[in-house]
């Protein structure tokens, strides 16, 4: 008898540990005090870190993601517990080794999203890898309108795209016509641009958008980013006079025909570059004089936004950023730095999280369901413009002035414009969303202005 009830005893009290046991367990999981779930979280990224694009921006592009992983990490991973995985690669320029690293990154690092790159042309292979193994791309810059007019599933672009910064350069330039007190339909634009999507792409819509507006497109060239003689293109730029002059550069080309346009005595009351190695501190310091007052229809610089319109932990996360690009680099944070840091944060900071709380997993299937749900507002990024893809089929979705879709892209993306005035860039389009003001004219000992 007394066995039996030690046997009672000892199940009862088994019966009671148990129970303690998964009550504290589901106690803990509720309010998150306990160790987080098994959830593997891997990304990867393809960037520029050599070859001719690097120095455009594909080197700041890392930069600023790796700061954002760190950032992150330092708060204890996603959600302050979950650690993950992040793969930087370098396609050193070349498109095809892009979508090799791509696949790479999926293949063999499974990795549930590929970041990348600055340039159309490495990125565009790239989606093309995503949509083959079915995972999420986030472009850090690429604007060409092939990213996300062609009806692709799986990529998510949050920057401004080539109608986004036509309508910047646009813009930028009815600012400098009001500035000066002239009509912009009087006035000769030229255009030159590299020969790749991203170049092709602003070059349709610059076009088109002038043809609408009825201003005088008087020249328009292509040319390889690779060459290193431009003298017969500016030859005949120069024979065609132009008031304004619209440029797409990637980087090394930017040097020379700055160069070489001082040489065969080019004038223009303006230069608007669209972006690119345009917005980079070493193209002004390598050119010098000519480079002073050049303008940079870019995605925003981080410098534009102001960080009393942001949420609290947007607010810490951006001056952290910031200060620690200037202490490590010796220089300011660029616009390309600042993509690569706000696009990665982003996917940490909201994106992974709703996964994780929504869902319970982080497959790449589940992160598209949150990116279509996706609603970021004004403040809530570091950037000056909130966050909301274009639902395929929603009322949003719909030709633009080319008729072409920009289907899961960001339907808040703005471009901004700025300009080298004394060595810093400052923003000066629109002028109702930026701090600074336009020089137009060129002054008259500058080296390429065009006496008004």
């Amino acid at each position: 008898m007394v066995g039996r009830k030690l046997i009672i005893s000892s199940i009862l009290a088994i019966v009671i540990i148990v129970a303690a046991v998964i009550g504290s367990w589901w106690y803990l999981s509720q309010t998150g005090l306990g160790p987080a779930p098994q959830i593997t979280i891997k990304m990867g990224m393809v960037s520029e870190l050599t070859g001719g694009i690097a120095g455009g921006g594909g080197l700041d592009d890392a930069l600023g993601a790796q700061l954002a992983v760190e950032y992150v990490k330092s708060k204890g991973g996603i959600l302050g517990k979950y650690d993950f995985d992040f793969t930087l690669v370098d396609c050193k320029s070349d498109p095809s080794t892009a979508a090799a690293e791509a696949e790479r990154l999926i293949t063999q690092y499974d990795v549930q999203v590929v970041f990348g790159t600055l340039s159309s042309a490495c990125l565009l292979p790239i989606t093309e890898v995503c949509e083959k193994y079915q995972r999420i791309c986030i472009p850090i810059c690429g604007q060409a309108w092939q990213v996300t007019g062609t009806g692709k599933k799986w990529v998510f672009r949050m920057n401004p795209h080539n109608k986004d910064v036509a309508e910047g350069a646009i813009g930028t330039f009815e600012l400098a016509c009001e500035k000066m007190g002239i009509d912009p339909h009087t006035a000769r634009i030229a255009l030159i641009h590299e020969d790749g999507p991203y170049g092709t792409g602003l070059r349709e819509y610059i076009g088109k958008m002038c043809e609408q507006k009825g201003y005088n497109l008087v020249f328009v060239q292509a040319y390889p980013y690779t060459a290193t003689d431009f003298s017969s293109m500016l030859t005949n730029l120069k024979a065609a006079n132009p008031d304004f002059l619209m440029w797409v550069c990637y980087g090394p080309d930017g040097a020379t025909i700055f160069k070489q346009m001082v040489e065969l005595g080019i004038k223009v009351y303006l230069v608007i570059g669209l972006g690119a190695a345009h917005s980079q501190k070493w193209l002004y310091d390598t050119v010098g004089a000519p480079a002073e007052y050049l303008i940079s229809v870019d995605y925003p610089g981080p410098y534009i936004s102001n960080p009393d319109k942001m949420l609290p932990e947007v607010r810490e996360a951006y001056q952290w950023f910031l200060n620690q690009f200037e202490a490590r680099y010796g220089r300011k944070a660029t616009v390309h730095a600042g993509f690569g840091f706000n696009h990665v944060w982003i996917m940490l900071h909201y994106v992974y999280p709703a996964a994780i709380e929504k869902y319970g997993k982080v497959d790449a299937e589940t992160l598209r369901k949150v990116l279509l749900d996706l609603e970021i507002p004004l403040g809530g990024s570091i950037h000056p413009y909130g966050v909301k893809f274009i639902k395929p089929g929603s009322p949003e979705d719909v030709p633009d002035v080319l008729g072409r879709l920009n289907e899961q892209g960001n339907m808040y993306a703005k471009a901004a414009g700025h300009q080298w005035q004394n060595g810093t860039f400052v923003g000066v389009w629109p002028p109702e969303a930026v701090r600074g003001t336009i020089v137009a004219p060129l002054p008259p000992d500058h080296p390429l202005a065009k006496k008004k």
